[in-house]
């Protein structure tokens, strides 16, 4: 048995992307595939509501059996028992294990994105640098690396296009760093979308600052950019589960930050910055609402 046939007898509905099975998280009532679980590890993520775990984990909540006899079915099944005893400690590990860490030769397999492709995603080849957003060739990628947030080391890279979506290496924890985070300006923009920080530096011409949480950021990301930077604007997704992120993160970001503000989507139809044109952009940055202000009509 594989985790594919786990995922059918649970009754979640995916599609394949490289070594990740994509789906409506079966978390949260969840409008457009924002989980993922890899089909050789067994470990899942949801970048939206931040449901994460192993394999076995997966199998107690929703196939109805105890813990143990979960740990027991997945290492039976898919042999993680060495796996599955390295993951009970997830939360306790920083990074991915030594045989798994990656240098910054490895980021010499990529290329600056191709004119295409930038301009299908409305961003210049000096924005994409800024960023240090990169190009796989060979998959045909945007390619967007993470480091520590402190020595800058380099922790791995998100990869992705319509149909291909993965971190690599497996295990880093996104969630102890920021897309962007160096350098920071000191009037900064909160996004979900690494891509989305190259829009906003280009919106804004070079003028505010963004980095992105790869999904709903977490608060120890909040504190991250509290060590940096003095006013926040939150351009999390138009959609419900973004405003459901704003509205938790502007009770902790208005103790931290000199100014908390929310970008203002307008009339804008679009779920993020990245799906907008740039007067679009500056305006949503430009009039961007006072977050209490925006607390009292969401």
């Amino acid at each position: 048995m594989t985790v594919e046939t786990l995922l059918q007898q649970i009754g979640i509905r995916y599609r394949l992307a490289g070594d990740e099975a994509v789906a409506k998280c079966p978390y949260h009532n969840d409008g457009h595939p924002s989980w993922s679980v890899n089909i050789n590890s067994g470990i899942f993520y949801c970048f939206a509501c931040g449901a994460k775990g192993n394999l076995a984990k997966l199998i107690h909540d929703f196939l109805s059996i105890s813990y143990e006899e979960a740990a027991i079915k997945a290492n039976e099944t898919v042999g993680f028992a060495k796996m599955d005893k390295w993951r009970e400690n997830y939360d306790n590990v920083s990074f991915s294990p030594m045989a798994m860490k990656v240098s910054e030769m490895d980021m010499a397999l990529f290329t600056d994105p191709p004119q295409d492709a930038l301009k299908s995603k409305n961003i210049t080849i000096t924005d994409a640098r800024q960023y240090e957003i990169m190009w796989n060739p060979v998959n045909e990628t945007w390619v967007c690396p993470y480091r520590d947030p402190y020595s800058y080391e380099l922790w791995g890279w998100q990869e992705k296009n319509h149909r291909i979506f993965r971190n690599f290496p497996p295990g880093t924890r996104r969630g102890r760093t920021l897309f962007g985070i160096q350098p920071v300006h000191n009037r900064t923009a909160l996004v979900e979308s690494p891509i989305d920080c190259a829009v906003i530096h280009h919106g804004s011409a070079g003028f505010i600052g963004a980095v992105a949480s790869f999904g709903r950021p977490s608060l120890y990301q909040l504190q991250l950019l509290n060590e940096r930077c003095d006013d926040l604007i939150l351009a999390l997704d138009n959609d419900s589960p973004g405003k459901a992120a704003t509205k938790d993160l502007i009770y902790e970001a208005v103790r931290m930050f000199k100014t908390v503000k929310v970008y203002n989507y307008g009339m804008s139809q679009g779920k993020d910055p990245g799906e907008q044109l740039y007067d679009a952009v500056d305006y949503g940055l430009r009039h961007a609402i006072p977050a209490l202000t925006w607390l009292r009509g969401a």
